[in-house]
């Protein structure tokens, strides 16, 4: 196992999308590489910020369609009064 080819199998180690025997190599390449270890730390929360990210994103956009809702029937009902 080389970093190289630990990095190119990032995205399925940090979703946790290899099985025990894919991800054997893996975890023991990781125990003995500070580099790697760091990295992989590194982009664990890179992921995870924007997923947080994304999510603000549609809450965002949920409160948003609310409130333009909100907004057109308040204007809907002055013109039918």
């Amino acid at each position: 196992m080389t970093c190289r080819t630990l990095t190119a199998f990032l995205l399925e180690i940090v979703e946790g999308d290899l099985d025990d025997t894919s991800s054997a190599p893996f975890t023991y390449h990781l125990a003995r590489c500070s580099r790697c270890t760091q990295y992989l730390a590194q982009v664990r929360t890179t992921v995870e910020a924007a997923r947080k990210a994304c999510h603000m994103l549609e809450e965002s956009m949920v409160l948003h369609d609310a409130f333009v809702e909100s907004i057109l029937a308040a204007h809907q009902r002055r013109l039918h009064h």
